[in-house]
């Protein structure tokens, strides 16, 4: 993973808040079983919960044809919409912009990304 440009390097960046932020408060969660009940509870909350769904839906109709065309194997499509719903989309959505980014720049992908 050398040679990062500073794109690059932003969206590992913000994958790396987007693991840490969510998580500081998901941790204070005395009982994480009702996280799906309890984001709708109040208008503020199902304001932010139904913008979110639409924008996890959005990224996932465009993440697959995008990720195909760029070269991104179908496994690690499937490992980052799983990863969207265990870790985070604030995780996943910029973890995938470094990954296209990676295989766009053709300077040294990873090979899990290489077809």
């Amino acid at each position: 993973m050398k040679n990062l440009t500073k794109t690059q390097l932003l969206f590992l960046g913000l994958s790396l808040l987007g693991i840490i932020w969510p998580w500081y408060y998901n941790l204070q969660m005395t009982d994480i079983s009702q996280f799906f009940s309890v984001m709708w509870d109040t208008p503020v909350s199902s304001s932010l919960s139904a913008d979110i769904t639409v924008a996890v839906l959005t990224f996932f109709v465009w993440m697959i044809p995008e990720g195909r065309r760029v070269g991104i194997r179908p496994w690690v499509l499937a490992t980052l919409g799983l990863l969207t719903f265990l870790i985070a989309f604030a995780f996943t959505f910029p973890f995938f912009m470094f990954l296209r980014a990676r295989a766009l720049a053709g300077d040294g992908s990873p090979r899990w990304l290489d077809h």
